[in-house]
This record gives C-alpha cells, structure tokens and sequence, in this order.
C-alpha cells in the first residue's frame, strides 16, 4: 500500500506537469483556424503603452514584455522578464524567467529558473530547476512541480494543494489544503489549511551547497519548525523515524510509516527525475534521427503519411489493427510452417534442401522481425509526430510547414511529453501505433495498386506491339 500511494503520486505529479505544458497547444489545435491566428514578435520587446488582442508568441535571447496581452503568451528564451498582466496562460521557457505582472491563468514553465512575483488566477506547472514564490505570489489553485528547488517565501499563497517532486521544497507560506509529496528535503514553516503526505529519505548532509540557481540547500530529510502550523494530519514515508526534527505538533497529529525500500542516499530522489528526463531526450533523439534519415532519402514520404493520418484517421486505425493482429498471427504461423516443411525435407531425406530453408527461412523471419519493431517502436511513432508537427504549424506558424523537419522535431516533443502521462499516455502510444501502421498500409496499398496498373499498361503494350 505504501510503494502503490508513492507511485500514484509520483505519477499524478508527472501527469499534471505534462498535461499543463501540452494543455495550450492541444486547446489551439481544437480552435477554428482565421486568417491571423496568433500574433508573433521576433524583438523580444513590448513596450507598456503595447495592448495585444490576441495570443503572442515571443522569442529572443532577451525577453522583456512590458504592455498587456489579452490571450495567452508563449515566451522563450535566455533571460525572460514578464512586468505586464496576462489575461491568459503562460507558457514560457528559459534559462531565467522573471514574472512581475499578474497571470490571470494558468503559468507552465519549462526551464532552469522561475521567479514569481505575483498574482496567478490558475495553476503553476513547473518542470526545470528552481521555482521561487515571492511574498506577493497568490495562487488562486494548485502548483505541481517536479524540480530540484520550491521556495515558497513567507506572504506567499496556494490557495488549492501543493503537489511536488524533486530534491528539496521550503514551505514558509502558506498552503490553504493538502501536500503531497516525494522529496530528498522538506521544510515547513508556514502554515498548511489541511494534511501533509510525504515521501523522505534519512537526515543527511547535502554534497553539493552551492548549487546552481538555488540560494539555500537544505540537508535531506524532514524539517518541521518551530513556527509551522500544520492543520492537518503529518503522514511521512522514511527509512527512520524523525521525530526530533519536527518542531511543531500537527493538528492531526504525526503518522510515520517505514519505508520498505533502502534510501539511504540523498540524491535517491534526485535521481528519478534525472533519470525520467534522459529517458525523454533519449526518445526524442532517436526518433529524430530516424524521422531525419526518412526526410533525407524519401522527402515526401512523411508528409505523404502524414496526409493519409490526418484525411482519414478512422480508417487508418482500423487499419492499424488489422495490420498488428494479421501481422503477429502471420508471423507465428509463417515461422511454424517454415519449421514444419524443414522437418518434412529431413524426414524425406532431402536434408541439403531443409537446411537451406531453415537458413533462409529463419533469416527472412529475422529481416521480418526486426522490421516489424522498427515499424511499431519508431516508425508509427515517426508518423504520428509529422502529423502533430504538421497541425500545429498549420495552425500556429504557417510559414514553416512547408519544412518537414521543423514539423517533425515540434511533433516528436508533442508525442514523447504526451506519451509519458501515466495511464492515459498507454492509451495515447496504442492510438498513435494504430494511426500510424494504418497511414503506412494505405500508403503501401496505393502504392501497389498503382504498380499493378503500370504492369497491365505495360503488358497491354506489349501486347498491342506484338499485334
């Protein structure tokens, strides 16, 4: 029951930081498309007495919005810093990104540094390095966070739950329900309206004290101050009990529950996130360099694929099934007959042409194979992300969907950030395997039709010549 409530946390954690990054893209994909869909500025620069009606994508190195967008605003790049109101969402990204006006939506960010220095009407979804809540900051719902550092200062609000994973979380405002967390380090200052359910290895010194973009580093474990109220009930999982460090009783009382797993190590938690983001860089590259290889033998055949998926995706699904159940009957029983007439050749005493067919035909069942997986892991995956890559630009960026590996590269992140939300990304990657074995059957299908019609043309030709 303990590892099942640490792994459901851990994952609506990751669910929820994935679905607020992918939320704005999939919601404009949904939208009808007008003759000017969004608005673009490539300065990095808006200036106060700027009003936009619309959504904004900006992109610099240096970033400084100053006027007020009436939609939401996409903005990257080294060094943001946001001084008017949004009255949307916020999607930024960057090495620092400093927020001084008011999000009357939600706030994704996905970077190294993130600075709020006031009110947010939504949700903040956080996945990057550092996440500083100053004492101005209001969160109207919840945060999730999946980081190394949350720093919510004293004055600070959430007026919903707080949901975090990563190395360290210093609570010294005040949280108005529950905490759910999975940390190397907590500490509680402030004060937390309902119940704190948290995951914390042994107390242990931290290695590394000047870490990057963080300006204090906690020990690993659970502390509790003096000054901390905790409404609720205090629930810690851990290798030991660690009673001395928490300071102030909860009004709920303190349930400490051993840990059936040794973590021992203070980078223990670390380390999954680490780990989870390598593991997407790795499926990011591998897919591009395939999708890449594909666009620069064959230029037009993602785009060909892509267009079956995108006219016809109730087909290409069917299809899909069609195609993975035949395929994995067929193959059994193709490698069942090619055993079977091996051993007949041997029983008759043709044992030169039996070895010859095992030969072959083990090594065809090879070729067949390997090209089955690469076709399921990667090659619908591949598909599927031209066409993400290919409705998005459509929509947002027209000017550059005639560049297949721009489209490619935004579809693949789309797909693997998609693919990782637990439970439903299962259901997603089921979906995009179907879609995208279903557009590569209709392709070959075309494709064969056509060359049986030039092969009749060609007979009758000849035929005619013959004549």
């Amino acid at each position: 029951m303990k590892r099942l409530w640490r792994n459901m946390s851990r994952s609506r954690l990751t669910m929820c930081v994935l679905l607020g990054l992918v939320l704005i893209i999939v919601v404009l994909l949904a939208a009808p498309r007008t003759a000017q869909a969004v608005a673009f500025d490539d300065d990095g620069f808006i200036a106060a007495d700027e009003v936009i009606h619309d959504d904004l994508f900006i992109s610099a190195e240096s970033v400084v919005m100053n006027g007020v967008v009436n939609g939401a605003l996409f903005a990257s790049g080294q060094n943001v810093t946001i001084n008017g109101d949004i009255n949307g969402d916020l999607i930024a990204t960057g090495n620092t990104v400093i927020v001084n006006g008011v999000v009357n939506g939600n706030v994704a960010f996905a970077g190294f540094k993130l600075q709020m220095n006031n009110a947010v009407g939504g949700s903040i979804f956080f996945l990057g390095n550092s996440l500083v809540m100053g004492p101005g900051v209001i969160v109207r719902r919840n945060i999730f966070f999946n980081g190394f550092n949350l720093d919510a200062q004293a004055g600070s609000q959430v007026q919903r739950d707080a949901n975090i994973s990563g190395y360290q979380a210093l609570l010294n405002g005040q949280i108005d329900r529950n905490v759910n967390g999975d940390l190397g380090a907590l500490e509680i200052g402030g004060r937390i309206g309902g119940d704190v359910q948290v995951k914390v290895p042994e107390p242990a010194p931290f290695d590394f004290q000047y870490w990057p973009g963080v300006s204090q580093v906690i020990d690993a474990g659970l502390w509790v101050t003096e000054s901390a109220l905790i409404e609720g009930a205090l629930t810690y999982v851990s290798p030991v009990e660690q009673a001395d460090a928490i300071k102030s009783r909860p009004g709920g009382g303190v349930i400490y529950q051993p840990s059936t797993v040794e973590t021992s190590k203070v980078m223990q938690a670390s380390k999954g996130f680490v780990g989870w983001i390598l593991d997407r860089i790795q499926r990011i590259v591998t897919l591009l360099i395939l999708g890449g290889l594909l666009i620069w033998r064959w230029p037009n055949l993602l785009g060909q694929l892509s267009h079956y998926a995108r006219t016809r995706p109730l087909p290409a699904v069917g299809l899909g099934a069609v195609a993975f159940l035949t395929g994995g009957v067929g193959g059994v029983l193709l490698t069942m007959s090619i055993f079977i007439l091996g051993l007949l050749l041997g029983v008759v005493a043709l044992s030169n042409l039996a070895g010859v067919t095992f030969s072959l035909g083990i090594s065809g069942m090879l070729f067949l194979s390997a090209l089955a997986i690469f076709l399921l892991a990667h090659g619908s995956k591949i598909v599927v992300g031209q066409l993400l890559g290919d409705l998005i630009l459509t929509r947002l960026a027209p000017q550059y969907e005639q560049k297949p590996m721009w489209s490619l590269t935004l579809g693949v992140i789309v797909y693997v950030l998609l693919r990782s939300i637990p439970l439903l990304g299962l259901l997603i990657g089921a979906i995009a395997t179907l879609v995208g074995l279903g557009a590569m059957w209709m392709w070959f299908w075309k494709r064969a039709k056509r060359c049986a019609v030039s092969a009749s043309v060609a007979d009758t030709t000849r035929s005619t010549g013959r004549l």
